[in-house]
């Protein structure tokens, strides 16, 4: 959304929007992003690395070192079957089994991975939070 459509539909100028989009930006209250389909963007090779940690890894250090991968655009500390989820994004096959057998595997305390990989993407539009009791806005066209 432009900020002049913004201030129209908030019913303040486009000044007094800036003013507020570069002081929260600036604060680190918000940064924006652009949310690209690696899919669409020749990434065959795209999904989700489930990992089991040993009882000997710090869950911590190892989903830290996992970050300094190129390759990995997320990575999730959960409970459940699983104690790290990864999303990876690759152009081929080879490259994800490169990276999974050469710098993933090896990691000190990394037990068991399993990986799940995107057939398709799609994206949920996403909406601004809205206070309890307050009915959800409908997106813009």
């Amino acid at each position: 959304m432009t900020f002049d459509s913004l201030a129209a539909e908030l019913g303040i100028s486009e000044t007094m929007v800036r003013k507020r989009y570069t002081a929260l930006t600036r604060a680190g209250a918000m940064r924006v992003i652009a949310i690209a389909n690696p899919l669409h963007l020749g990434y065959a090779a795209t999904g989700w690395l489930a990992i089991t940690c040993s009882a000997s890894g710090s869950i911590g250090d190892i989903a830290e070192e996992l970050t300094r991968i190129d390759e990995v655009s997320y990575v999730a500390i959960t409970a459940g079957s699983y104690d790290i989820v990864v999303e990876v994004v690759c152009k081929t096959h080879e490259d994800l089994l490169s990276l999974i057998d050469s710098r993933v595997r090896p990691i000190a305390g990394i037990e068991r991975t399993e990986m799940w990989l995107y057939l398709d993407l799609e994206y949920k539009a996403l909406l601004p939070l809205q206070p309890p009791g307050a009915g959800r806005p409908t997106p813009g066209p």
